[in-house]
C-alpha cells in the first residue's frame, strides 16, 4: 500500500520517502475530480491549445531555437533567434526550464549570477527513460495504467536520488493509451510507452550506450511480468532518455520534471511564475507555481494569464495618471 501511494509524488519528480505528504493530495483529487484522458492523448491537447491561440489572432512559429533575450532597463524588449532574427516584445512567456533562461538567454549581471550558482545547486527531480512501442496485437487483459514493482523500491530510488547510478532492480509504470482511445494503436495492434526513473544527467552515465541496453532490459521486464509474447509481437520502438530532456527540451540537468518537489521547492517556492529580475518575463512549466504533471502545467499557464492581466492593467492606469497629469 505504501508503495502504491507513493507512485503520484514519484511522478512528478520526487522521492517518495522524502516528498512532502501535501502530495499526498493528488490522490484525493484524483477521487473526487476523475483521471482524465484527452482523446488523442497530449498531443491532442496540445493541438487544440495552438488552434485556440491562431483563431484569436495568435501566430506560432517553429523551428526556431532561441538563443537569447534583448533587454533594456530591466525590461525584455524582444527574443533572438538562430539566423539571427529579432522579434520584438511587449511582455515574453518562457517554458524553457529558468534555470536554462537565467544562465543562457540573459545577460546576468554578478548578483544574478551568485543566484544562478545558488539554482545550480537546488535538488533536481530524476531522469527519465521512456520507450515508446506498438505491438500487432492488443493486449486487452492490461489497464490503461499499470505499475510494475521491482523487487526493491526504497533502494531503488536512494540509488537513482543520491548516488546517481542505474540500479539494477526497475521499477516501471506501463501507459497503453489505446485501452481508452483505440485510435491511438494501428489497426489490430495496441500502442504503448514504459516509463523508468533513471538517474538524471548528474550521474553523468553514457546514455547514447545506455539507451539500446536498457531498453531491451525494460521490453525483456515486461515479457516475463506481462506480456509473455511481447518479443513476437513487437513493432516500432523509439526511446528517449535524460540527453533528450537536456538537448531538446532545454533541461539543465536533463531532469524529466525540472526540480524536485521537495517541501522547500513547492508551491511558491518553486521557479515564481513572474520573474523577480525582469517586470514583463514570465515562466510556465514544471518548475514552477505550481508544479510538474499535465494539470499542474497547464494550471502554471493559467496563473500566468491572471498575472499578465493583472500587470497590464497597471500599466494602462498608470500611463493614463501620466496622460492626465500631462494634458493639466
Amino acid at each position: 500500500m505504501r508503495r502504491a501511494f507513493s507512485v503520484p509524488s514519484l511522478l512528478v519528480g520526487g522521492h517518495p520517502f522524502r516528498t512532502s505528504s501535501l502530495y499526498g493530495l493528488i490522490h484525493a483529487l484524483e477521487r473526487r475530480g476523475g483521471v482524465w484522458f484527452p482523446k488523442g492523448g497530449t498531443g491532442a491537447l496540445v493541438t487544440a491549445l495552438a488552434e485556440l491561440f491562431q483563431r484569436n489572432g495568435g501566430v506560432i512559429r517553429t523551428r526556431q531555437d532561441v538563443t537569447g533575450l534583448s533587454v533594456e532597463n530591466n525590461r525584455v524588449t524582444g527574443v533572438e533567434v538562430s539566423g539571427g532574427q529579432h522579434y520584438p516584445a511587449d511582455i515574453v512567456v518562457s517554458n524553457a526550464d529558468p534555470l536554462h533562461v537565467y544562465e543562457n538567454w540573459l545577460p546576468m549581471k554578478r548578483w544574478g549570477k551568485l543566484l544562478n550558482g545558488f539554482r545550480r545547486r537546488m535538488k533536481q527531480s530524476m531522469g527519465l527513460l521512456v520507450v515508446y512501442f506498438v505491438t500487432k496485437r492488443r493486449y486487452t487483459e492490461l489497464e490503461h495504467h499499470t505499475i510494475v514493482f521491482g523487487d526493491t523500491f526504497k533502494e531503488i530510488l536512494d540509488t537513482i536520488f543520491d548516488d546517481h547510478e542505474v540500479p539494477e532492480d526497475l521499477s516501471l509504470y506501463l501507459h497503453r493509451p489505446s485501452a481508452t482511445d483505440p485510435e491511438m494503436a494501428p489497426p489490430e495492434g495496441d500502442a504503448f510507452y514504459v516509463l523508468a526513473p533513471v538517474p538524471n544527467l548528474q550521474g553523468r552515465q553514457d546514455w547514447e550506450t545506455l539507451e539500446p541496453q536498457m531498453t531491451q532490459n525494460i521490453l525483456s521486464t515486461l515479457q516475463q511480468r506481462l506480456m509473455p509474447d511481447l518479443f513476437e509481437q513487437l513493432g516500432a520502438t523509439h526511446t528517449v532518455s535524460p540527453r533528450y530532456f537536456h538537448a531538446a527540451l532545454s533541461s539543465p540537468f536533463g531532469s524529466g520534471f525540472s526540480i524536485a518537489p521537495t517541501l522547500t521547492q513547492s508551491a511558491g517556492f518553486r521557479y515564481h511564475n513572474r520573474s523577480p529580475h525582469y517586470q514583463n518575463l514570465y515562466f510556465v512549466g514544471a518548475g514552477t507555481h505550481p508544479g510538474a504533471g499535465v494539470p499542474g502545467v497547464v494550471s502554471s499557464a493559467g496563473v500566468v494569464e491572471k498575472l499578465v492581466r493583472e500587470d497590464r492593467a497597471v500599466s494602462r492606469e498608470q500611463l493614463t495618471a501620466v496622460q492626465d497629469k500631462t494634458a493639466v
